[in-house]
């Protein structure tokens, strides 16, 4: 397994977005924050912002998730640059996967996707 400590994160705004959030249509505002930080760090930031970490429901939200990343500059030029932490987490209970509004996350076709047997970690909308 590997550390998801420093981790760069998605953000999701639905009304009125802080800077820097930017509009896809069908999906609401969102930003990717650049500035690694832990899951618990980002959640925290992203409701600062009014905001909440993004749940990838949809091959439609990987697409944007993947174009945004593509934009940002690579911190570690190592896979951790290909990691981004979304609103889902299994820390409860290993395994049993929730969303941040306490929900299953069923679409578990994400995993693979992203091309693994876990989970990413987080992610804002």
């Amino acid at each position: 397994m590997f550390n998801l400590r420093d981790t760069e994160y998605l953000t999701v705004f639905a009304e009125h977005p802080r800077p820097f959030y930017e509009l896809v249509p069908g999906l609401g505002y969102l930003k990717l924050h650049n500035r690694p930080k832990t899951w618990n760090e980002a959640k925290i930031a992203c409701e600062k912002e009014g905001a909440h970490l993004g749940i990838l429901n949809s091959e439609t939200e990987l697409e944007a998730l993947r174009e945004l990343r593509a934009r940002l500059p690579s911190h570690y030029k190592d896979w951790r640059d290909n990691v981004v932490h979304v609103g889902v987490t299994d820390s409860q209970e290993e395994g049993t996967w929730l969303t941040i509004f306490g929900e299953s996350w069923r679409e578990l076709a994400a995993m693979r996707w992203l091309g693994r047997r876990t989970v990413p970690d987080l992610l804002c909308r």
